[in-house]
């Protein structure tokens, strides 16, 4: 008779009973297997500087002309950080976000940039050495135990190209971390620094009338004193002057009140014929002398022979400024002041070079420019008013005409005025004339083959105090393939400081200081109007305060990264669970369909079955 063995359960693919121990083990090896892999992920990603930037304005990100700068090295320069190894913990995050540049800059600069970090803390002859150089320790106040001291923190760099040395002073502690490192690589590898030059002899201001004491206030630097951080800044006095010097890469003019003469004009318009750069700051009417004209008829006329007129007005707008004034019986208000003509995004053509990135603009009694309209041409808005060519050939057939770029714009509600001038806040008014009121250019640039100012005139004498031999200035050229001219209608644009606004009105930011900068980077070195520093940080949106984004950033890294690995590791278990009692499920199901028939085979066979199992003792 057939024997039956007793029907087992199939062990389960973990090696315990179904939905046992084993899903458990299951689970506990893929959760093990998710924390290995985010390990290894972290150890590989800690490699990579990455980081979120929270800023429009991408401060905190390595940007494109930084990465120019580096990629179109020629020679190999170092960079030696001497930073200290035991910081101050204020200066933790700091230092965790330089060491992020510094990566991203090696990275970058692959074999042609060497960055080394050193600290010369233990070292007294390397301090010393430091110190000859001019790198000194910063000092940091701590709060230790509630009480204050100050501590002796290196956190400099030292950018070494050849026999070039850049300083770069406590770099660390800079708000603008990246600049600072781009500039001082680019000057220690750069082998002949442009140079820019200021006329003088006829009361322009001197380098140290550039600065004021708002200026320096604010720590935002005088013209000169930026500029000699890039170029070679000096005055030229045109009176003594046969020719510009041929390494003069931009001349500049801001508002000279005394005119020059005609061999003056005639040194400057050689200059632009012979391929050089030209940068025009002027006014119309002289407010402080009783709104006289400008005592220089001469260089606007020779500004118009090059398609760009200044005309004799001053500008006023309803998007200006107010000011205080003191009205009835001794009090103070606020009132809008046209004259203080206030320029907003809107009123500036992005898409060029010199304008892109500013933030707002101040221009304070400025006259008003007018360009050829047949031929002006807004920066990056296609083709000029009347159509045709951008770059249409001119009436003598010289080839190529100059082509027009406007730059900044009034409002559309502006309006032009002619002397005598009504200056005082509460008698400024709007005329009802709509012939005066429109939008109105305040600054432009031309480029292209520019017509001289004495093709169709004679040489000028020279001065008596510069004759040496010759009368008269000779090589003369009646045009130039390469002239470029900025002109600004206002020469107090060139600094930051203006009335103050009245109490409880926010500081505007006024970028006019870097209006004219960037005018000059345009002209000389193009790649650093994008490397100056931007403009204050603009938080990703304005209702979300700078804390409330930090608070975010540390709730994910605190609590949403854990709970995204547990709900992985649950989500893991909970289908290998389910996995199981499925299997489970369909056992017994089997199991109880055999079972059914189990019975009948042991009644057909009971005896053989009883037999069987009876001990051998009892066996018949």
């Amino acid at each position: 008779m057939a024997e039956h063995a007793p029907i087992e359960a199939p062990a389960s693919p973990a090696g315990g009973a179904p939905g046992g121990r084993g899903g458990a083990g299951s689970a506990a090896i893929s959760l093990g297997l998710i924390a290995a892999i985010l390990i290894v992920a972290n150890v590989i990603i800690s490699t990579w500087p990455l980081r979120w930037d929270l800023t429009e304005s991408g401060r905190y990100t390595v940007g494109a002309p930084t990465r120019r700068i580096v990629e179109r090295l020629d020679r190999i320069v170092t960079v030696k950080v001497y930073l200290s190894r035991d910081l101050p913990a204020r200066l933790l995050a700091r230092d965790r976000a330089f060491r992020d540049v510094l990566a991203e800059l090696d990275a970058i600069g692959k074999s042609e940039l060497k960055i080394e970090v050193i600290d010369p803390s233990g070292d007294e002859d390397l301090q010393t050495e430091l110190r000859r150089i001019g790198v000194a320790p910063g000092n940091v106040t701590i709060i230790d135990d509630e009480e204050k001291r100050q501590v002796q923190v290196w956190m400099s760099a030292v950018v070494h190209c050849e026999d070039r040395r850049e300083v770069v002073p406590l770099v660390l502690a800079s708000a603008n971390v990246e600049y600072d490192l781009a500039l001082g690589i680019r000057r220690a590898s750069l082998r002949a620094p442009p140079r820019v030059a200021f006329t003088s002899g006829h009361g322009e201001p001197t380098s140290a009338g550039f600065v004021s004491p708002a200026e320096k206030a604010r720590g935002r630097g005088h013209l000169t004193e930026v500029l000699r951080r890039f170029y070679r800044v000096v005055e030229l006095d045109t009176r003594t002057l046969r020719a510009v010097p041929d390494d003069v890469d931009v001349l500049v003019v801001i508002g000279p009140p005394n005119a020059f003469a005609e061999s003056e004009l005639y040194v400057l318009d050689q200059f632009v014929m012979r391929g050089g750069a030209l940068v025009v700051l002027t006014d119309s009417f002289d407010i402080a002398k009783d709104g006289q004209p400008v005592r220089d008829p001469g260089l606007h006329e020779m500004l118009a022979t090059w398609g760009v007129l200044v005309e004799p007005f001053v500008v006023a707008d309803p998007l200006c400024d107010r000011v205080e004034v003191t009205v009835n019986q001794g009090r103070t208000a606020a009132i809008p002041y046209p004259y203080i003509v206030r320029v907003t995004a809107q009123g500036l053509h992005r898409t060029h070079p010199i304008v892109r990135g500013l933030a707002e603009l101040r221009f304070l009694f400025p006259a008003s420019l007018r360009l050829p309209g047949a031929w002006a041409k807004r920066a990056g808005e296609g083709e000029g008013d009347a159509g045709g060519s951008s770059r249409p050939v001119d009436e003598a057939g010289h080839g190529e005409a100059p082509v027009y770029h406007e730059l900044v714009h009034t409002s559309e509600s502006a309006w032009i005025n002619s002397p005598p001038f009504v200056l005082h806040p509460t008698q400024v008014k709007q005329p009802k004339n709509p012939a005066v009121i429109g939008q109105r250019l305040l600054a432009a640039a031309v480029t292209g083959t520019l017509k001289s100012h004495f093709a169709d005139r004679p040489i000028p004498e020279l001065p008596a105090t510069s004759r040496g031999g010759a009368d008269v200035l000779e090589n003369r050229r009646d045009s130039g393939p390469g002239g470029r001219v900025v002109v600004i209608a206002n020469a107090e644009v060139v600094r930051d400081e203006f009335p103050i606004p009245p109490k409880d009105t926010p500081r505007p930011v006024v970028d006019n200081l870097r209006l004219v900068l960037n005018a000059i980077d345009w002209l000389a070195a193009e790649d650093l109007i994008d490397l100056r520093p931007p403009s204050p940080i603009r938080p990703i949106s304005p209702q979300r305060s700078t804390s409330g984004a930090r608070a975010l950033a540390y709730a994910v890294n605190l609590v949403l990264i854990p709970l995204l690995v547990a709900f992985i590791g649950i989500a893991r278990a909970t289908i290998r669970r389910r996995a199981a009692r499925r299997e489970a499920a369909a056992f017994e199901a089997t199991h109880d369909t055999e079972g059914e028939t189990a019975p009948e085979a042991t009644a057909a066979d009971g005896g053989d079955a009883a037999a069987a199992a009876a001990p051998e003792d009892e066996a018949p």
